[in-house]
C-alpha cells in the first residue's frame, strides 16, 4: 500500500513520536510510506528515509506544492496529523482526489485554555473536512465521543492505539546509572515526569506535591523543554526545593531515564493517549496520573496505577505517600501496568489494526 504522511509539526512531541513509529513500522512491513512535514525533530528522525521525506511544511502558501506531491505520489492513503495539517491536508486532497483521506485527532478538539475564537473555529474546520474523510481516527474514547458529536455522526470516528516498542522499552535490558547525574542521593525515592514544559501539561502541581513532602526524601526529574521552563525554574526556587528537582531538558534516552526511576507522575490537565505514561507502564513503572482524556484507557483499574483529579497538588502528595509507604502494592501495580500495555499496545498488534482501518473503510 502508498501511504502519505502529512503534519505541519516536527517538534518532538508525542504525535510525532507516533508519526515516526509508524512511519517505521509500516516501511519494515515492506508498505510504501512517504512523509510532507517540515524540517526538525520528525525528519531527522527518519533521515535513513530520505526519499521518501518531503520537507515543507503545509499551508496555504504551498498549496501547490502539496498538490503536486499528491499527484506525484499517488497514494493509496493521504493520513494527515495535527488541525492545520487536517485542513491544509484536505484542502490539497480536495484537487486530486487520490486515495482515501484519513484525518488523525491527537487531542481533545475543546480543551482548557483554548482561545473563544479557536472554540468557534476548530469546531467548524473538523465539520467542514467530514465531507471529504474516509473516516477520523482518535486516540481516545473520549475524544471519539466529542468529534461525533462535532462532526453529528456524517462519517466513522474510529479508535487507534499508539504503540510501545518493547524492543526498547525492555526493563529487562542492561541500562547505565544515571543517578549521580540527577543529582540524586542513594537513599533519594526517583519521581519522574516526562513531557513538553507547557503549563497544560502541569508540572506545577507535580512541584507543589513534591514541596508538601517533607518527610520522604525525594528526587523529581523532569524531562522535556518548553516555554514554560524558565517559570517552572522559578517556581521550585520559590517552594524551596530547587535542590530537590533535576531539570533535564529534552533527551533521547527516555527508557534509560525511566529505568532509573521509581514512580512515573503524569500532571497533564489534558491529553490523549499520551506515549510517556504508556512508556513508563511498560517500563513496570507504578504510576500515577491526572485523570483526562484518554488515561482510563490505560489505567484501567487501580491495579494498574492511581488516578487523581487535574491541578491538585494534595492527591498527587496523597497518591506518593501510598505508594512510599506500600512498597509492595507499588511493585504489584508496575506489574498489572506492564502486562496490560504488553497485550494491547504492542506496536506490532497497532499497525495491523491500521492496516486493517486503512483497508476497511
Amino acid at each position: 500500500m502508498r501511504i502519505l504522511f502529512v503534519t505541519t509539526s516536527s517538534i518532538n512531541g508525542g504525535a510525532q513520536k507516533h508519526i515516526r513509529d509508524t512511519f517505521i513500522s509500516l516501511c519494515q512491513r515492506g508498505e510504501e510510506v512517504y512523509l510532507i512535514a517540515p524540517k526538525g525533530w520528525l525528519t531527522d528522525e527518519l533521515a535513513d528515509y530520505e526519499s521518501q521525506l518531503y520537507k515543507i511544511c503545509p499551508s496555504l502558501k504551498t498549496q501547490k506544492q502539496l498538490v503536486k506531491i499528491i499527484r506525484k505520489i499517488m497514494p493509496d492513503v493521504v493520513n494527515t496529523f495535527i488541525l492545520s495539517a487536517g485542513v491544509m491536508g484536505t484542502l490539497a486532497w480536495r484537487r486530486v482526489r487520490c486515495g482515501k483521506l484519513f484525518v488523525t485527532v491527537n487531542n481533545q478538539v475543546i480543551y482548557e485554555g483554548i482561545s473563544h475564537v479557536a472554540r468557534i473555529t476548530y469546531p467548524m474546520f473538523y465539520r467542514w473536512m467530514a465531507k471529504y474523510v474516509c473516516a477520523f481516527l482518535v486516540k481516545s474514547d473520549s475524544v471519539s465521543d466529542e468529534v461525533r458529536r462535532i462532526v453529528y455522526d456524517r462519517v466513522p470516528v474510529v479508535s487507534i492505539k499508539n504503540g510501545v516498542n518493547f524492543q526498547r522499552f525492555n526493563r529487562n535490558a542492561e541500562f547505565s546509572d544515571l543517578r549521580a547525574e540527577f543529582g540524586a542521593r542513594p537513599d533519594e525515592i526517583i519521581v519522574t515526569n516526562v513531557a513538553a514544559l507547557e503549563k497544560h501539561k502541569g508540572q506545577r502541581y507535580l512541584l507543589e506535591a513534591v514541596a508538601q513532602l517533607k518527610d520522604y526524601p525525594v528526587r523529581l526529574v523532569l524531562v522535556g523543554d518548553g516555554s514554560d521552563a524558565e517559570e517552572l525554574y522559578r517556581f521550585a526556587d520559590s517552594l524551596g526545593i530547587l535542590g530537590k528537582v533535576s531539570f533535564l531538558g529534552r533527551r533521547e534516552d527516555i527508557n534509560n531515564i525511566l529505568a532509573n526511576s521509581d514512580i512515573f507522575v503524569l500532571s497533564s490537565l489534558h491529553e490523549g493517549l499520551p506515549n510517556a505514561l504508556m512508556e513508563a507502564m511498560a517500563m513496570r513503572l507504578p504510576c500515577i496520573s491526572t485523570d483526562v482524556g484518554g488515561i482510563r484507557q490505560l489505567v484501567t483499574d487501580d491495579k494498574k496505577g492511581i488516578l487523581v483529579k487535574p491541578k491538585s497538588a494534595t492527591q498527587i502528595k496523597n497518591a506518593l505517600c501510598l505508594l512510599f509507604n506500600k512498597p509492595e502494592m507499588a511493585k504489584e501495580i508496575g506489574e498489572h501496568a506492564y502486562i496490560y500495555i504488553y497485550q494491547n499496545f504492542r506496536q506490532e498488534c497497532v499497525i495491523d489494526e491500521l492496516m486493517k482501518i486503512y483497508s476497511d473503510y
